[in-house]
């Protein structure tokens, strides 16, 4: 008996049946294995180009915002984006490096002003660089470091799932081929399409089929495994394109649809509307209750924007309390009714914390996006300054951009003077120029002078100040202007064989309202080793009245060091004699309209004798602009005016300054 039950086994295994079973567990081994492997190689790939594709987004998002601050070198603006990209856990560090290879902003302040050499990168990081370049080269560059963690876990669970998933593969197929070959060769079959689909990243594919076995049970952990890294993909593509605070979506969406919408307006003439919203008094509720309560805000706002549109239409976060909402299908008349149901949903809007109630306004430019629209990027800026010459016109208000708007255009062309200014300052090509301010009453006595300053350009073409200075005062750049040339006069006097007795410096409003402009005059001064009695600074008259409290005590303050002080453009103002006896300064120049006029029009001629005898009156010296000839000379000297500027008595003449 022993040896028949030996001889049915040895039958057994040499039989067709065993040899058609072996045939099919081998097939099906291999089958599953190279599902597995394809499985797992193109979700590991897929992972790698997902990742890379957020990576890539991130870099955009982030270096469009970069590449502004290292034109304006306003990198205080980055700490937010920075620190908000930091929070995402696939992000390690972010910073920002200058043409010189230092690092200018960074989510980890730490290494603000280290050199971006010194930053290294462990294995469990891998590094994404943005050179960042202008017209002329390279300005700096955005570095990412990015963790590799993710990846490295995605690999490692895969890897454990594929071990166990070919264990439990072998046993089922072990089983399984022993009763229900074909069957299982049918399964597996499904299984394989299952893992091409996969790998050719359809992850909303799912394999059908049912019962209890493991083959059942591997379809479904496939089934499984690809919802879960589909999900992961659609929350990172939704990181990707909406706002991490508002839920809203963010500058790159609104990229891509207002694209979209640009295409159909040209192909289909369809007009759509770009309205741009800038919050007003926004940073009040910042300043006086914190970041968190202006994220509060924003959050809130988000909804009562959104309340506001249709459900075609797209609102976005452009950063910080900026938005941008595309309408679909909408004129100009529509648009502008929209962007006054928004300016009254957000003026009514109520804002409490912690007891405190705001409220808020928000500027609004609208810009049609018809077939005859320019391009993208021309659209976002036009909707840029027709927002902000909303605010402009006193904010809270609603401006249309329409074809060959002046005001915008105005506003482009201050925009523009931007990168101008900052090369001019950085390659120190502004030109003093200088005129003498004669007396009128003792002609021996030694003339003043007046500095005035020039803008080189590229071409060597000097700029009068009327052309750039609305600019530098509107984007924050005056004061840098004034600082410089108060060391460039003050290099002049130091190194002068014969200095003037007397020279005047124009200043702007917002040097004079700068409580650091002062320190710096001070420390200058001194430094120099320029006696201050030999300074006489200058501001308009409407800038001393519009910013009274202010321009008092910088004048006080300016006196106490012993500088004289000037008021400019006098009589130009409706309040001028009202102010002037509080003003303590040294000298009043006639408003230069008066002089023009005033052997024409003896009113002209009346207010300049006004102005001369109240001057007198309050102790000051008067002072006699745009003297073009020696008619106007001698009508002065008439009138008693201390001292008279003009072509008459000199024209304007470049400084040759020594290096400073």
């Amino acid at each position: 008996m022993p040896d028949e039950g030996i001889s049915k086994s040895f039958r057994f295994f040499r039989s067709l049946k065993f040899r058609i079973v072996a045939t099919i567990f081998l097939l099906e081994l291999l089958m599953l294995s190279v599902v597995l492997w394809q499985t797992q190689s193109v979700s590991l790939a897929n992972s790698e180009k997902e990742l890379e594709k957020s990576d890539h987004v991130i870099i955009e998002l982030l270096s469009e915002v970069s590449h502004t601050a290292l034109l304006t070198t306003e990198f205080d603006i980055l700490q937010p984006y920075f620190l908000r990209a930091a929070e995402n856990p696939h992000v390690e560090l972010v910073f920002l490096s200058d043409h010189r290879e230092l690092i200018v902003a960074s989510s980890d302040i730490r290494l603000i002003g280290v050199s971006n050499n010194d930053i290294s990168a462990t294995e469990d990081f891998y590094w994404r660089h943005k050179q960042l370049e202008n017209a002329s080269g390279s300005i700096g560059t955005l570095h990412i470091r990015f963790s590799a963690r993710e990846l490295n876990a995605a690999f490692n669970d895969s890897l454990y799932l594929g071990i166990y998933l070919a264990i439990s593969g072998m046993l089922l197929i072990a089983i399984a081929s022993a009763f229900m070959g074909t069957l299982l060769t049918r399964r597996l079959d499904k299984l394989a399409e299952h893992a091409s689909l996969i790998a050719s990243g359809n992850l909303d594919h799912r394999i059908d089929i049912s019962g209890k076995d493991e083959i059942a049970d591997l379809a479904r952990t496939l089934n499984s495994m690809t919802q879960q890294v589909s999900q992961s993909f659609s929350k990172m593509e939704h990181m990707a394109y909406h706002d991490g605070l508002t839920g809203l979506a963010n500058r790159h969406e609104l990229h891509k649809r207002l694209n979209s919408m640009l295409k159909s307006a040209k192909r289909h003439n369809h007009q759509h509307a770009l309205l741009f919203l800038d919050l007003d008094q926004f940073k009040v509720v910042n300043d006086t209750c914190g970041h968190d309560a202006g994220d509060a805000l924003l959050t809130s706002l988000a909804e009562v924007l959104a309340s506001q549109l249709r459900a075609r239409d797209t609102v976005a976060r452009l950063g910080g309390d900026e938005f941008g909402i595309l309408l679909e299908n909408c004129d100009d008349e529509e648009a502008l009714l929209t962007a006054e149901k928004i300016r009254k949903a957000v003026e009514q809007f109520r804002f409490d914390w912690h007891g405190k109630s705001f409220s808020v306004g928000v500027s609004t430019g609208v810009v049609p996006i018809t077939s005859q629209s320019g391009n993208l990027k021309r659209i976002l800026s036009t909707a840029d300054m027709a927002c902000y010459t909303a605010k402009d016109r006193g904010r809270n208000t609603i401006h249309l951009a329409k074809e060959n708007d002046e005001a915008v255009s105005l506003r482009v062309d201050e925009m523009n003077w931007v990168p101008r200014l900052h090369a001019a300052l950085e390659e120190e090509r502004l030109v003093l120029f200088y005129q003498e301010i004669a007396p009128t009453q003792s002609p021996d006595e030694r003339p003043f002078i007046e500095y005035l300053v020039r803008l080189k350009d590229l071409d060597d073409k000097l700029i009068v100040p009327s052309v750039f200075l609305t600019a530098a005062e509107r984007f924050g750049l005056i004061t840098q202007i004034d600082r410089r040339v108060l060391r460039m006069v003050l290099n002049h006097l130091s190194t002068a064989g014969m200095p003037p007795e007397l020279a005047f410096i124009n200043l702007s409003a917002k040097s004079v309202m700068d409580e650091s402009f002062y320190r710096y005059v001070k420390r200058e001064i001194n430094d120099s080793g320029i006696n201050p009695s030999m300074i006489c600074f200058e501001i308009t008259e409407t800038v001393a009245i519009d910013n009274f409290d202010a321009a008092t005590n910088f004048i006080s303050k300016i006196r106490k060091l012993g500088c004289k002080f000037a008021l400019d453009d006098f009589g130009s103002g409706m309040c001028s004699f009202t102010y002037l006896k509080r003003l303590n300064v040294d000298f009043v120049k006639v408003d230069g309209s008066f002089v023009l006029n005033m052997l024409e029009n003896s009113v002209d001629e009346s207010i300049i004798s006004a102005i001369n005898q109240i001057a007198h009156d309050a102790g000051f010296l008067s002072i006699g602009e745009f003297v073009e000839t020696e008619s106007h000379l001698e009508r002065l000297q008439e009138i008693g005016l201390d001292y008279v500027q003009g072509y008459a008595i000199h024209t304007h003449e470049q400084l040759e300054l020594a290096p400073a």
